[in-house]
């Protein structure tokens, strides 16, 4: 690589002295910022506790953040994760390992990943790709870590050099379980955890191996020793048990709730060694006699809601004296702990902390959006299965601070529109419909026409609105919803809907059914849309221009009433895409499946790619204008999109006939240029960006699987010094072009 670079420098170039900052994998900034809950919601699985003032914390969505004031304040890094190769956002941290404040190791899903100034900037570790699970170091040079995916291979690696670089033990147990995590005290006795209640364990540096069981085949997380003989291991159902004889043989304990235990750890004092054990639960279970008898141990914070699985990983019990340590866990739960003397008190380090845990489905933005926000969703536990919840969120100072407005319903609630700042209304399961009339202080349930379940609500004035929803359900009023006429088309279940005015407007649903009605609904006649794919969302601009987006990549646009619906062609061809938003016909975003955005500025024919940074779906969305969006999703996030030049990623669906890499524009530069480069067909894309010497700066792009088209990048250079550089294109793997280009400060 670095021979390619000087052939492309050339014999003739001005040399800059670099005194350059490393820039991580992409920019740690982001135009996206969490509104709820704050500082950040993705579920925090690994902690660490330096001082009384200074900790680490990190989990799903690649979120690396870290604190130097006990928490006050909180600085995020979005994109310390491995990148997804289809969606391009930063993947879930299970565990890290740091030798001081300022050099680390993150692993989890796919490459590790090592920082060197303290969480500003990850770059990958080469040739650790996999599913890793946990990290162990034994001294400064000897680590290993665990796979824990089932199928992942390597399952066990190993570095004598600080992580640098990895071998892969190949002796190890292969068989249909997961490696969890590991031990070792003199890097000849191992221990590795296995997810079925067996443990492999060597004795010989790990040439060759045994399988010991544990006495319980349930599932086990993590296991932590105290010495070389004495250790514990917890997991499922309550499981936790305990050895003495260095894992030759272990024992139960009994005498604790039959909950998931996530973590162990251990605070040993002169005379006293307490045992600390988290979960799912509420509490963490202390023990000063190995586990013979139990307390708990409060953690949660004066009036804080309490959720289900909740993530308290690691304890940093050893940094104050006492019994004082943080707990992170699930939705961004940080908590610090803390005792003087015989006072105990609890302080929850969020600043707004989190409401509820619901699934957001709808978002409303009163005006210009400095004000008044409204979210309306369902609350969930256990992964996709989720429980009706009454869910109202408001905010009056555009997501600064918010409240539970009160409902009488406990259906879930899926879609919102406000006529102004005082009346609105709710629609949701069970055919529930609410109507406030003092800004949601009050939501007063409406007499409901039907039993099936709701998708949307559409209002053209105070009195004239509708509702739709499965079964081809569609009732409108025209009494401020004291009563309701049946318009049903009997038919696939309806999922959105866009009345423009009390004649005219579109509803579309599953199988590909688009209807549009020109008389009020009156009658409603069907719409070829094209496409067999379920459709999620319909927004109309005018009675000509509108959009449509579903599944599989269905995004659409008509020009002429929907008469004709013209596919339009996004950076992924198989995404999911839940909602879609215009303020104008050309200014539009589209939500997906994964965390991901794209927003258009001309109508669909080019898109920018961006990554909210939430793990999981984003269902719905609210665009005020071009500059100010907001989206909601899984585990109550609720994010709002200022504008600005960081990290964009711009997609235009053209037919290059090459693979083509441009010249940047300004160039020089300062602080940002574009790059700009043509891929004639599908492919997995890579930018990077080197010094001279052919040393890694930036990963700006990061084997992206992108559809053919055009791509303008925007590189933002605030964190490099003054100097020459180059940027590389990489499809498929395979190196493009290589230019040079110049930052000037």
């Amino acid at each position: 690589m670095k021979s390619f670079i000087y052939r492309c420098l050339g014999s003739s170039f001005t040399l800059y002295i670099l005194f350059f900052t490393n820039v991580c994998n992409s920019q740690p900034e982001t135009n996206w910022k969490w509104l709820h809950p704050f500082p950040q919601g993705n579920n925090l699985r690994w902690c660490k506790a330096w001082d009384v003032n200074t900790w680490y914390a990190a989990g799903e969505g690649g979120v690396f953040m870290k604190t130097t004031n006990g928490g006050l304040n909180w600085y995020i890094n979005p994109w310390a994760g491995y990148y997804n190769t289809v969606g391009g956002y930063s993947q879930i941290i299970y565990s890290a390992y740091f030798f001081n404040q300022s050099t680390g190791i993150l692993a989890g899903y796919g490459n590790l990943r090592k920082t060197t100034d303290g969480g500003i900037t990850f770059n990958d570790i080469a040739g650790t790709l996999s599913g890793w699970s946990n990290i162990f170091f034994l001294n400064n040079n000897t680590g290993y870590v665990t796979a824990g995916n089932v199928g992942s291979t390597p399952r066990l690696s190993k570095t004598t050099d600080g992580g640098n670089t990895w071998v892969s033990n190949t002796t190890i147990p292969s068989y249909n379980s997961s490696y969890w995590d590991i031990y070792t005290s003199d890097d000849i006795n191992i221990l590795v955890l296995a997810a079925n209640g067996y443990i492999a364990r060597s004795t010989d540096g790990g040439s060759t191996w045994n399988m010991a069981p544990t006495g319980s085949a349930v599932p086990f997380w993590k296991m932590k020793f105290i010495n070389h003989d004495t250790g514990f291991i917890c997991g499922y159902n309550g499981s936790v048990r305990w050895t003495t004889d260095g894992g030759i043989s272990w024992t139960g304990i009994s005498n604790l709730v039959t909950r998931t235990f996530y973590d162990i750890d251990f605070r040993i004092s002169e005379n006293n060694i307490a045992v600390y054990i988290t979960g799912d639960l509420k509490y963490i279970y202390k023990s000063t006699d190995l586990g013979v008898s139990w307390d708990t141990v409060g953690i949660l914070a004066p009036n804080q809601i309490n959720i289900d699985s909740v993530y308290m990983n690691y304890l940093a019990s050893d940094f104050i004296s006492n019994d004082s340590l943080i707990s992170v866990g699930k939705y961004g739960y940080i908590n610090k702990r803390f005792s003087t003397n015989d006072r105990v008190c609890y302080t929850q380090n969020i600043r707004n902390g989190l409401l509820n845990y619901a699934v957001i489905n709808g978002i409303w933005v009163q005006g210009n959006g400095d004000s008044n926000l409204w979210a309306v969703g369902s609350s969930g536990i256990g992964g996709n299965q989720y429980i009706p919840y009454d869910q109202i969120m408001y905010s009056s100072n555009s997501g600064l601070n918010w409240t539970i407005q009160p409902t009488v319903t406990t259906a879930v609630l899926n879609s919102i529109h406000m006529i102004n700042a005082n009346t609105g209304y709710i629609a949701g399961g069970n055919g529930t419909i609410l109507k406030t009339t003092n800004t949601g202080n009050n939501w007063i349930s409406l007499p409901s026409p039907t039993s099936f379940e709701l998708k949307k609500i559409s209002f053209v004035n105070i009195s004239t609105g509708w509702v739709f929803g499965n079964g081809g359900a569609i009732y409108k009023t025209t009494d401020e919803g004291s009563n309701w006429t049946q318009q049903t088309v009997t038919g696939p279940s309806i999922n959105g809907a866009s009345m423009l005015d009390p004649n005219t407007g579109w509803f579309a649903g599953n199988n590909g059914i688009v209807y549009k009605t020109v008389n009020g609904g009156i009658n409603w006649i069907a719409q070829s849309s094209n496409t067999s794919n379920n459709i999620n969302c319909i927004k109309m601009l005018s009675s000509s221009t509108g959009y449509l987006c579903g599944e599989n990549g269905t995004v659409k646009k008509t020009t002429d009433g929907g008469n004709n619906w013209n596919s339009l062609v996004t950076p992924f061809s198989s995404a999911f895409y839940y909602s879609l938003d215009f303020s104008d016909t050309l200014n539009g975003i589209l939500t997906s499946d994964i965390g991901v955005v794209h927003k258009t500025t001309d109508g669909g024919q080019s898109w920018m790619i961006f990554s909210t940074n939430a793990e999981g779906a984003i269902y719905t969305s609210y665009m005020v204008s071009p500059g100010i969006i907001f989206v909601g999703g899984y585990s109550a996030g609720i994010l709002k999109y200022s504008s600005g030049i960081i990290g964009i990623t711009e997609w235009r669906n053209t037919l290059p006939k090459e693979y083509k890499l441009y010249q940047n524009y300004p160039n020089p530069f300062n602080p940002s240029t574009i790059i700009k480069f043509d891929i004639p067909k599908a492919g997995y894309v890579t930018l990077k960006v080197y010094d001279i010497t052919g040393r890694e700066v930036s990963t700006i792009i990061h084997n992206l699987q992108l559809n053919r088209g055009t791509v303008n990048q925007t590189f933002d250079g605030s964190n490099i010094s003054s100097g020459v550089y180059l940027y590389s294109l990489f499809i498929n793997g395979n190196l493009v072009d290589t230019k040079k280009m110049v930052m000037v400060k």
